[in-house]
């Protein structure tokens, strides 16, 4: 059985049409990628498995539960880390622990016991605007992990950051991914990320998106640092470029 599945998507907004004919499925630990133009509906995907909005046909389930226009089961990380600025960074990142009532004492002694996976130990109680960006992203990070650590729903995370400070983030990520073994969608607009962070590429056409192409990728089994330098990862590149391009 699938951990998540989409089954005969379609999606509009009023008369807009924004996604079809979508259908995906993820096994548990496997990392997806999906790339597209802008306005191709990648993001609205994420928002229908979310559940923040429902598909106007078809339907979504988690660990064969059908959760269609269901909130609740996952959190999602987008460019902007969108951190409470009165809140502590254990609050911030517990944030999905504290509205599901789980006491405070609680919830600190969960998010202090990760801190150190996300390179954030003993920064607990400073606020956001202690923090630098790249901690930032790390602290939304881990607040989307603590939301569900089975499925991360991960939006242009790093899109807003300089080159250096995302490829920094990106070898971080792909450490944790190994680590923790959680399963993925990504939606990005880097081929090179997508290739880097994900073992299976999906590629929607302009809206409404549909998809074109859908590949492993062949370069996840080598090292991280190695991947961009080797042939089968530029061809693979090339390929994902010509059809994101419309060649």
């Amino acid at each position: 059985m699938s951990l998540l599945s989409l089954e005969a998507i379609d999606h509009d907004y009023e008369d807009l049409p924004v996604l079809r004919a979508i259908d995906l499925s993820l096994a548990e630990g496997e990392h997806l990628a999906v790339l597209g133009p802008s306005g191709c509906g990648k993001s609205t995907l994420l928002r229908l498995v979310t559940g923040l909005e429902t598909p106007t046909r078809g339907r979504i389930t988690y660990r064969g539960e059908d959760i269609t226009g269901v909130p609740g089961h996952f959190g999602f990380m987008g460019q902007q880390d969108l951190l409470l600025p009165w809140k502590r960074l254990w609050e911030n990142a517990g944030l999905a622990l504290l509205l599901r009532g789980v006491p405070k004492a609680d919830v600190r002694k969960v998010v202090e016991a990760r801190l150190a996976d996300v390179g954030l130990e003993g920064f607990a109680d400073y606020y956001p605007h202690q923090l630098s960006g790249g901690m930032r992203q790390r602290a939304a990070f881990l607040r989307t992990s603590l939301a569900n650590r089975d499925l991360l729903l991960l939006d242009e995370p790093f899109g807003a950051l300089d080159v250096l400070l995302r490829s920094q983030l990106q070898a971080w990520l792909a450490e944790i991914l190994r680590r923790e073994n959680s399963t993925l969608i990504l939606v990005t607009h880097s081929v090179e990320e997508a290739l880097l962070l994900a073992e299976r590429v999906v590629v929607l056409g302009p809206a409404p998106g549909t998809p074109l192409l859908e590949e492993k990728v062949a370069s996840a089994g080598a090292p991280f640092d190695e991947r961009p330098y080797l042939p089968e990862f530029l061809a693979q590149k090339k390929r994902i470029l010509a059809a994101l391009l419309g060649r």
